[in-house]
């Protein structure tokens, strides 16, 4: 694991890690604080569908173009031969830091919503896991349809219809009836993209790796 997360940290800069480990979730959570006085518990909705709309912009400077058919900025892999599986354990801690971001900040949340409504009690952990599902999916699906563009525009407007859809999911036939099968359909759809996200990009970068 600490290979990984070493392997992850090579493509992020300073800056990145400031915005992106701290600033980020800080920001999303205080928009939640923020809201849960004025709408209740849609506070927890906010942070959904805002959360994937940042993971998404923000990998304009991380892996921005990576499945693009000219792909840039990887060419200092070809000098290592380890770099491969560099690109493969930070491709997939990326995935894994985006659902680490999302459970930490919808789990404050849910705190903030439930000491604002004790009157929801358990339903808090169903909601949780509902909110999590939503933004991770957002976040991954949004992500990989971005990485086949490299411009701010294109990750702006797929952000927005990802959030859009984020929305959405919260008015699905059947809730809240229905919400942890919902739950698990989105957990599952999340790592079927996520593994179709690696294994693209790094077919990709294979192909640059020995000039196809």
């Amino acid at each position: 694991m600490k290979h990984r997360i070493k392997s992850y940290l090579v493509f992020t800069s300073f800056i990145y890690r400031i915005c992106m480990f701290l600033a980020v979730p800080v920001i999303v959570t205080g928009i939640a604080l923020w809201s849960v006085g004025r709408f209740g518990n849609a506070a927890m909705i906010f942070a959904a569908v805002l959360l994937p709309m940042v993971e998404i912009i923000s990998d304009t400077w991380l892996f921005g173009g990576i499945q693009t058919k000219d792909m840039e900025k990887l060419d200092y892999l070809k000098t290592s031969h380890r770099g491969m599986e560099i690109m493969r354990n930070a491709l997939s801690m990326d995935m894994a830091r985006k659902l680490l971001t999302a459970i930490v900040v919808m789990a404050v949340c849910a705190v903030i919503v439930y000491w604002e409504n004790k009157g929801i009690g358990r339903e808090i952990w169903l909601v949780l896991s509902y909110a999590v599902s939503i933004s991770w999916f957002c976040s991954i699906l949004g992500t990989f349809i971005t990485r086949y563009g490299s411009l701010l525009w294109f990750h702006m407007m797929v952000g927005y219809g990802m959030s859009m859809f984020g929305s959405i999911c919260w008015f699905l036939p059947g809730l809240p009836g229905l919400m942890a099968v919902y739950t698990v359909i989105l957990f599952i759809g999340g790592i079927l993209v996520s593994n179709v996200a690696v294994r693209v990009a790094m077919k990709k970068v294979e192909g640059s790796y020995y000039d196809k």
